[in-house]
């Protein structure tokens, strides 16, 4: 970090900082969204609400067809951070902290 990074640092690290972790509960909202036990989980549940008849048939397609596409996502997402992992090496997860794209 040069003289300017340093007497810019008042400035730009709040900033910084809210990056930091607006990207961080992106991730999280993302990892919650597309986890596949707690879709699984939420498929078992809509069939128990057929079942008891709390839903009818058309509300059990539409959130079904919602779910299925959600899980669908969710192992593409997987599948593709598997295959990244599996490119460098050691099978390093670039969502690791301090992973960079070499350039």
């Amino acid at each position: 970090m040069g003289l300017l990074g340093i007497l810019s640092l008042p400035l730009t690290g709040p900033f910084k900082g809210l990056l930091f972790v607006a990207e961080h509960v992106l991730e999280e909202a993302e990892r919650a969204l597309y986890d596949e036990g707690v879709l699984r989980g939420a498929l078992l549940e809509l069939e128990l609400r057929l079942e008891r008849g709390d839903i009818g048939e058309k509300e059990y397609a539409w959130a079904e067809q919602e779910l299925m596409e959600r899980l669908a996502e969710a192992r593409r997402r997987r599948e593709a951070l598997s295959a990244l992992g599996a490119g460098r090496p050691g099978g390093v997860d670039p969502r690791a902290r301090g992973w960079r794209h070499a350039a």
